[in-house]
């Protein structure tokens, strides 16, 4: 009965702590996330997100995802960008989160922080260097 309350009572956003909030709405947040992002930068590197039903339904440009990398291939392809300085292999190492069109890079799955400060830093020279 401890486990279960518990598991009910964790933080909606905490990725240390996933219960059933964090569950049910992480992606919820993640889209809305996305929408504000592309909505307040209209970064050139990010898959654009049209609109949101605040964070329920997300309506982003959809494209394939980028197939022929394994994770590790593409991982140092990203590394060897120019000024290279994040560490967040987790994420920028799987090629279903980006796409390429009309032979351009682009991240389809930038909804945190930490993903958004390196699309903002580093996104114009990853596209250049991988395009």
């Amino acid at each position: 009965y401890d486990r279960l309350r518990n598991y009910f009572s964790y933080p909606v956003y905490v990725k240390s702590l996933p219960g059933f909030k964090n569950n049910a709405f992480n992606g919820i947040v993640s889209n809305w996330n996305e929408f504000l992002f592309w909505r307040k930068t209209k970064n050139k590197f990010c898959e654009p997100t049209y609109f949101s039903l605040i964070g329920l339904i997300n309506v982003q440009r959809a494209s394939p995802s980028i197939d022929e990398y394994s994770k590790d291939e593409f991982w140092y392809k990203l590394r060897n960008t120019e000024g290279y300085d994040f560490a967040d292999r987790h994420h920028f190492s799987n090629p279903k989160n980006f796409a390429i069109r009309n032979g351009r890079l682009l991240i389809r799955d930038y909804a945190y922080g930490e993903t958004q400060e390196v699309v903002l830093e580093f996104g114009e020279k990853m596209q250049k260097h991988f395009s």
